[in-house]
């Protein structure tokens, strides 16, 4: 029997991750801040995974991926995954091809995990992440991570944060239908 949380990836080389409890669905509003350190209590956790120890091999970082998302699964019992829409940012002009298949070839998997184990996914788009996070899209990670202490959830890292704010996002649109 699934939990009828909510598990939310930030898809990367390092990819955070957020896990929510059904009773924090049941019970979550747009202004709730959780009180300093009681994050586990409201059934809120997250982390990170790292995915730089398999160095530029993209088959091992998604055969690794595949690994972790089960073991995730597992832990975790949630009815919904989501996870943030691959981005892929030009900073100089061009694209890296081999990140571009990376992150589009992670969601890829996080989509197939999910059927197979039959979760509903959602991708969750970065701008909207941001947008819920600082009240626009053209945020910075740090204030995302900012806002995200702002509510009591304690990141791990940056990555963490996006997908703490993904889940709120993701319940902000359950509710809404």
């Amino acid at each position: 029997m699934r939990s009828g949380g909510i598990l939310s990836l930030d898809l990367a080389t390092v990819t955070g991750w957020a896990a929510c409890s059904a009773d924090y669905v049941t019970n979550w509003a747009p202004d709730l801040v959780i009180p300093d350190g009681e994050a586990m209590q409201y059934g809120l956790i997250n982390g990170y995974k790292d995915f730089r120890i398999h160095g530029s091999d993209v088959g091992a970082k998604l055969a690794a991926l595949m690994e972790w998302l089960e073991e995730m699964i597992a832990v975790h019992q949630p009815r919904v995954l989501v996870f943030e829409a691959p981005f892929v940012q030009a900073q100089t002009g061009k694209v890296n091809l081999n990140t571009a298949r990376l992150l589009m070839s992670m969601a890829g998997i996080a989509e197939a995990m999910a059927s197979k184990h039959g979760l509903k996914a959602f991708e969750c788009n970065v701008q909207r992440v941001k947008e819920q996070a600082c009240g626009t899209g053209n945020a910075k990670k740090p204030q995302v991570t900012s806002a995200a202490r702002d509510k009591g959830w304690n990141p791990a890292n940056e990555d963490a944060a996006d997908a703490l704010w993904a889940i709120d996002v993701t319940i902000e649109n359950i509710k809404a239908g």
